[in-house]
């Protein structure tokens, strides 16, 4: 009975499409209906009924012509109208089904859940992902991926985490702000992604620790660098932090994604502050170091209360001498020396 039922979905879904194509803006909205959780978009997808993909910057979802020439054959059959079940009405039909219209994850997961996305696992009981967690009782079902549809350093720092743990990966899709994602459906902010992973059943996104936490997910842990398990902890953040060799980089310019350490979680993120090193103000810039050495001195409280983690005290000392050692004045005078 499921198996015609997902069949007469599936038809649904070809009808849809072939009145137009579909952005995935669109099954989004669709998507958050309340609807039965049946394989119709994975199965369409593994037959080659329908395919996603970029045109002029938008992601859509199109049906293919072999999908075509199965909605047409079944049309025939049935003297052109289709019969959908309890799908029949055609608006209704399609938020009901839309909201299946996640994409399978075409990923190799790299240490506990963390995903490099390639094409060889679609599912959650794969062979690769037991070997990992032998323990779990992982389901057999579709992996839903959801990304950030908008630029931002949180895709920064996991899309250059993905690519320090996966040559194909680097290769292919590299890190930036921005990726043109192999998989996936995108959403607007952590937000987004956080609220839309919370309604999906199977599904797995990246989102800044605070809202992992605020709206109560479940988040996985990790195998790191030095081949230790860790939790995604304030711990395990300073950890990353106090592990980097910040002075490797110029002007502390440090990524600390994937950093050694066996308590290091190794998809830790560092926000900057650019200053001039010769200021043309240098009576502003002073205010704002009084500010910084203020904030990393009475911040911390207020830094964990937002769910973010402070500098660890070592890397605040190595901060302030460098910037007393390289932001100077036109005469040369270091501006924190001056004001501290």
């Amino acid at each position: 009975m499921a198996d015609a039922v997902v069949e007469a979905l599936i038809f649904e879904l070809l009808e849809w499409l072939a009145k137009r194509d579909r952005s995935y803006e669109e099954v989004m909205d669709a998507w958050r209906t309340s609807c039965p959780r049946l394989p119709v978009w994975e199965d369409a997808n593994d037959r080659g009924l329908i395919i996603g993909e970029e045109v002029n910057g938008r992601h859509i979802v199109r049906i293919t012509s072999s999908g075509l020439a199965l909605l047409e054959q079944r049309k025939l059959l049935h003297g052109g109208v289709l019969d959908g079940g309890r799908f029949k009405k055609g608006n209704s039909a399609m938020k009901n089904i839309a909201c299946q219209l996640e994409h399978s994850v075409d990923a190799e997961v790299s240490p506990s859940f963390a995903w490099s996305w390639r094409t060889d696992i679609k599912n959650w009981d794969d062979p690769a992902l037991k070997k990992l967690n032998p323990s779990a009782n992982l389901p057999k079902q579709a992996i839903a991926v959801v990304h950030r549809s908008d630029g931002s350093g949180t895709t920064f720092n996991f899309a250059y985490y993905l690519s320090d743990v996966n040559a194909d990966w680097k290769s292919k899709v590299g890190f930036n702000t921005s990726v043109q994602w192999p998989v996936g459906i995108g959403a607007k902010g952590n937000e987004g992604v956080a609220n839309n992973v919370a309604q999906t059943k199977g599904s797995i996104g990246y989102v800044e620790y605070a809202y992992a936490l605020q709206n109560k997910l479940t988040y996985t842990k990790m195998i790191n660098k030095s081949g230790k398990t860790v939790s995604p902890t304030s711990e395990a953040f300073q950890a990353a932090a106090a592990n980097a060799d910040w002075k490797s980089q110029p002007g502390y310019g440090v990524i600390l994604a994937n950093q050694p350490g066996e308590k290091s979680w190794p998809m830790t993120a560092a926000t900057w502050i650019l200053i001039y090193k010769k200021p043309s103000d240098p009576a502003s810039t002073s205010e704002a170091l009084k500010f910084f050495a203020w904030a990393y001195k009475n911040g911390s409280q207020m830094a964990e209360s937002l769910d973010y983690v402070p500098m660890p005290a070592k890397v605040v000392s190595d901060v302030e001498s460098y910037w007393r050692s390289e932001i100077k004045d036109a005469d040369g005078k270091p501006l924190f020396a001056m004001t501290n």
